[in-house]
Parts: structure tokens; C-alpha cells; sequence
């Protein structure tokens, strides 16, 4: 009766060390995976947070584009607008093909 006494408290003690490791290895299994879950929670908030930040950027580069835009359209206005100033004026003639190499009218002097 005795070994078979002794028998069965090592299989109880074995069984409840395996339990208890089983526990154990539970307890680690779920600890990693809140650590991983966590982690996911984090690259997800980063990846939120880069999308908004890209989405902000696209959003600026939009602005800066049409500034830029509005911007040549202005230039471009205001060229056209000195263009005509100066034509009005007699200051010069639209694009002439060739300069003709006749006496600039400054240097002709005489007249009056």
C-alpha cells in the first residue's frame, strides 16, 4: 500500500507542477500577447497619426500649388499689362523678327 501511496502523491505533485507550469506558461502567453496587443494599439495610432500628417501635407502642397499658380497668373498679368503700358508709350514695338540696324531713335538727334 505504501508505494502505491507514494506513487500517487508523485503523480499528484507532478500533476500540479505541470498545472502550475501550464498556469505559468498561460500567464506569459497572455502577458506577450497584451505587450503585442499593445504594440498593434501603438502602430495603429502612429499610422493614424502619419496618415493625418500625410493627408496635411497633400492638403498644404494643394495650397502651395494654386498659391504658386495664382501667383504666375499674376506675373503674367502684370507682364501683359507693362507689355501694353509700354507699347502704349511708343517704347517698343512687339516682338520685331530681326533688329534692323537703322540709327536708334535717341541718337538721331536734330529735329525742332
Amino acid at each position: 500500500g505504501r508505494s502505491a501511496k507514494a506513487g500517487w502523491e508523485s503523480t499528484v505533485s507532478a500533476t500540479t507542477a505541470a498545472g502550475r507550469s501550464v498556469k505559468e506558461t498561460a500567464k506569459a502567453t497572455g502577458s506577450k500577447m497584451s505587450e503585442a496587443g499593445a504594440a498593434v494599439k501603438e502602430t495603429v495610432v502612429v499610422d493614424t497619426l502619419a496618415r493625418s500628417r500625410v493627408s496635411e501635407l497633400e492638403e498644404e502642397n494643394r495650397r502651395l500649388r494654386s498659391e504658386l499658380e495664382r501667383q504666375r497668373l499674376l506675373e503674367e498679368a502684370q507682364a501683359q499689362a507693362l507689355a501694353a503700358q509700354m507699347v502704349a508709350k511708343g517704347g517698343f514695338t512687339i516682338v520685331a523678327k530681326t533688329p534692323r540696324p537703322s540709327d536708334p531713335p535717341a541718337a538721331s538727334g536734330g529735329g525742332g
